[in-house]
């Protein structure tokens, strides 16, 4: 939930525990019951954990995160709360780390799911109604999970899937999970009763059957296409054609079968609902919410302005020294001009260039608080293509850009310009096309990105070449 890999450089901590407070505050204000611990929120520190815990008025939880040194738990193993008339208990489980977390701070270890989870459901088997498990672990592990212990209803799992996933059963477990980044909200209603046992999911075995059932009658009519106008061994057409009428009659019965059990099997069984709903830019924010955020942004532009500054003042130092930009050049940016340099030859394809939201891009930014954020702000200015050949890394370059530079200007597209504009009829621009677009405009980043909608918008004017005298 807090951060994004299991890992942080030690001069961007600051930065991503700020960011961190700010999704807690947000979480907090949108009435968040519980939160399970993933191996990604150790990535800032197990102190920082337990001191953002001690801020909230959600309990954190996991069962199996526990002190190395007399292995107790260092956070809530599960909640028992009641929804309704139902009393339902949480539990937590931390998913394996896969390798260092990058904290040095803390006397924790993480426990494999089999020494605690027996232990924590004889805990809370007989106080609560269904048993909730949110886990980080991957799906085949928690499939493992629901087909041994049958105590648990519901496991939540969170960052394995880049897209949702329908809940699953497995015995008389249903296990879900919504894709990662905030793409989607997951919604699950459920009729919970005494029989503690959910209803069969007919309906989705009834659509894997029908969609089987709908391509063998595109074969079948394909099939007497081929006997009608093939010239092919007559008996094995007909041989094949017979296969599929006889799969089709089984697939018709067992969809009957299907649809009888399903009226017999389904009283007093419990039922769910679920649908998932996409977080698009254009939902509006909650006012609450993007006040949290907006601070949160602030500070951690703030922390980021700071490290930039310090940045800058190394390089330079280093400069100075005879080490740096000096006697290694940075070949990638000394191979850029910028966009006054091509306005020179390209007069109208320039002002055209003014006026398109390319050209306001790093505004955006900094209208948001965020111009000195390095993740955005590599897709709002003007780079080299990366080239591991120079020794210069994205975070370098930013340091060290000149404002020239700054928003996404005419070589962001066209590839660098200096041999261009040295010789013009010699060397040629690249032709920017959709796989350029697509290294910033992601879907995470701008869910209503149609290729051929947004050049409109920011094609340039056609060059006009001078007409051939007679």
């Amino acid at each position: 939930m807090l951060f994004q890999g299991a890992t942080i450089p030690t001069d961007r901590l600051a930065a991503q525990q700020a960011k961190a407070d700010g999704i807690i505050k947000a979480m907090q204000a949108m009435g968040l019951t519980a939160a399970g611990i993933a191996p990604q929120d150790l990535a800032g520190g197990i102190d920082y954990l337990i001191r953002a815990q001690q801020k909230t008025r959600f309990p954190w939880l996991s069962m199996n995160l526990v002190r190395q040194t007399d292995r107790q738990p260092l956070f809530s193993p599960f909640i028992i709360t009641k929804i309704g008339a139902t009393k339902v208990a949480v539990l937590g489980l931390t998913g394996r780390i896969p390798g260092p977390t990058g904290n040095a701070d803390g006397n924790f270890t993480v426990l494999p799911w089999h020494d605690v989870l027996r232990d924590t459901l004889a805990k809370v088997r007989d106080r609560a109604d269904m048993v909730i498990l949110l886990s980080s672990y991957p799906c085949p592990v928690n499939e493992r999970i629901a087909r041994l212990f049958h105590g648990i209803h519901l496991i939540i799992q969170s960052g394995h899937a880049a897209v949702n996933m329908p809940p699953k059963q497995v015995d008389n477990t249903l296990i879900c999970q919504v894709g990662d980044k905030g793409g989607y909200l997951g919604r699950l209603d459920i009729s919970w009763n005494a029989s503690h046992r959910w209803r069969h999911d007919f309906a989705g075995q009834l659509r894997t059957v029908q969609d089987r059932l709908d391509r063998t009658n595109w074969l079948i009519k394909r099939n007497r296409w081929i006997k009608r106008r093939s010239p092919r061994d007559k008996a094995a057409v007909a041989e094949q054609y017979r296969k599929l009428l006889d799969t089709r009659n089984k697939l018709r019965t067992e969809i009957r079968q299907l649809q009888e059990r399903s009226q017999k099997g389904a009283e007093g069984l419990c039922a769910y609902a679920n649908s998932f709903i996409s977080i698009k830019t254009t939902i509006p924010q909650d006012r609450t919410v993007e006040a949290i955020i907006v601070q949160a942004a602030r500070t951690v532009n703030r922390i980021n302005r700071k490290r930039l500054q310090l940045q800058r003042q190394r390089l330079r130092t280093t400069n100075r020294a005879g080490q740096g930009h000096g006697n290694n050049p940075d070949q990638g940016m000394a191979a850029l001009v910028g966009w006054r340099t091509c306005r020179g030859c390209h007069p109208g394809q320039t002002e055209f260039w003014r006026k398109t939201g390319h050209a306001r891009s790093w505004r955006t930014l900094a209208a948001v608080n965020q111009q000195f954020n390095m993740n955005c702000l590599v897709c709002h200015v003007t780079l080299p293509p990366y080239d591991k050949a120079t020794g210069y890394n994205t975070e370098q370059r930013l340091a060290r850009l000149p404002s020239t530079f700054n928003n996404v200007g005419c070589e962001a597209c066209h590839g660098p310009g200096k041999k261009h504009a040295r010789q013009p009829k010699l060397v040629g621009m690249r032709k920017a096309g959709v796989t350029v677009c697509l290294t910033c405009h992601t879907s995470e980043h701008d869910n209503n990105f149609v290729f051929k909608h947004k050049l409109k918008k920011i094609r340039c004017p056609a060059i006009t070449r001078p007409t051939p005298a007679a």
